[in-house]
């Protein structure tokens, strides 16, 4: 199955039930919906609007919004 394996901890859902992930643009935060396809271990399957080589924030998603301006923590 085509898709991208990722963090549990990327995952996340609206008050729609959607699911989505943000990816890291340009230092911003860009929303993505998802769909997950299985679990793996502590990983997720999903599909969606995403490319090999994207930034998947998987900390502090709780205080972003599309576009937010972010610091990266190495």
């Amino acid at each position: 199955a085509a898709g991208f394996l990722i963090s549990n901890k990327a995952l996340q859902q609206d008050l729609q039930g959607n699911q989505f992930v943000y990816v890291i643009e340009n230092n911003t935060a860009q929303k993505r919906e998802v769909k997950t396809i299985a679990l793996i271990d502590k990983k997720i399957l999903v599909s969606g609007n995403l490319k090999e080589g994207d930034e998947i924030i998987i900390a502090g998603q709780d205080k972003l919004r599309q576009s937010s301006l972010i610091n990266i923590a190495q």
